[in-house]
């Protein structure tokens, strides 16, 4: 079944290594994402509350929301809220470990880019490569910012994902050039 994104599902793509990215690493790789990397430097060590559904209209159906949590002395990542664009995807895994997608591989990236952020304490830019059964290509882009608790000690980890062909990258950097005739 397709969901809306019209790219298929996650488990209709083939995925290859995930790149992560911090620091000024992150900047000019996706304007949605310099949006929240903004939102993110401007609060200092922000929780929950800051976060205003409010502000974010245009990207709530592309946020997930994970509370960190350690469950026999192990990680644990509980999806507290995920946008209908990601569960189109990936599949409706509201109130449920990560761990319980029916996408392994989707769940290992998600979860060792957690790791990274928890690691490093800072927000964590991913992207994955992949082919989609219909032979496009695609990027899942996934930024991962840490919220914390009045301790300043990482209690959720807010999430902001995208999934886009080549072509739509290339028309929305402004070249507006379909793929198939730009000349690499």
């Amino acid at each position: 079944m397709l969901g809306y994104t019209g790219l298929g599902t996650s488990d209709e793509a083939r995925y290859g290594d995930f790149k992560a990215y911090s620091g000024n690493e992150i900047l000019g790789r996706h304007e949605t994402v310099d949006f929240f990397v903004d939102l993110w430097t401007t609060l200092d060590h922000p929780r929950r509350r800051d976060i205003q559904p409010t502000k974010l209209k245009a990207h709530l159906d592309r946020l997930v929301i994970m509370d960190v949590l350690k469950k026999d002395g192990e990680l644990a990542l509980h999806v507290r809220l995920i946008g209908t664009f990601v569960a189109s995807y990936y599949g409706e895994i509201s109130d449920k470990d990560v761990n319980e997608m029916n996408n392994e591989p989707a769940a290992q990236r998600i979860y060792e880019a957690s790791r990274l952020l928890l690691e490093r304490k800072q927000p964590i830019l991913t992207v994955t490569p992949a082919l989609s059964k219909e032979k496009h290509h695609l990027e899942a882009i996934a930024f991962y910012m840490p919220l914390y608790d009045e301790d300043k000690n990482i209690v959720k980890i807010l999430v902001y994902v995208d999934v886009v062909t080549l072509k739509d990258q290339l028309h929305n950097k402004g070249l507006g050039i379909p793929f198939k005739w730009r000349i690499f």
